[in-house]
């Protein structure tokens, strides 16, 4: 009690505490749940979400570019950068684990077909091997487009 007659119940402000703490520990669980294997509907949409980024802005910066030959060298180097960094946020997303063969398979094409297009970025105007290199990279980019649209990514079968 408080010198004014009030009972002053410490425990509760405790409980309330140890309270929040759970809840932000559930959400905190909650979140690394649904991360890890969570739905084929949400990890569809956050991976598709990412190829359409990556299309959109390859084809307006094409747009865009101009038809000098330097110019378009600078976008095609801007794009397999792009197109690298949301192969790795891919990479990040957790597949459900029914579909997670298949994701696999998916990634090891645009991987394959992204280690060629680096090469053919590095091997432009210095070797004969550029245009090869970039015939088959678009060979493996077509087998991860075959695969994408087998899991339901509509975009990333644009990729």
């Amino acid at each position: 009690m408080n010198g004014r007659g009030i009972e002053v119940r410490r425990e509760t402000a405790e409980a309330r505490l140890m309270d929040g703490r759970a809840f932000a520990a559930a959400l905190v669980i909650f979140s690394l749940i649904s991360g890890c294997g969570g739905d084929a509907s949400s990890y569809t949409a956050d991976g598709d979400a990412i190829c359409a980024r990556v299309v959109a802005d390859s084809r307006a910066l094409f747009r865009t570019t101009g038809s000098a030959p330097a110019a378009r060298d600078r976008a095609f180097s801007r794009i397999v950068r792009a197109r690298g960094a949301a192969l790795a946020k891919l990479h990040q997303l957790a597949p459900p684990p029914d579909k997670r063969a298949k994701v696999e398979r998916m990634l090891d094409h645009f991987d394959d077909s992204q280690r060629l297009l680096r090469q053919a970025e590095r091997s432009w105007g210095k070797s004969e091997q550029a245009p090869f290199l970039l015939v088959g990279a678009a060979r493996e980019g077509d087998k991860g487009h075959a695969v994408a649209r087998e899991l339901g990514f509509d975009d990333c079968a644009d990729f």
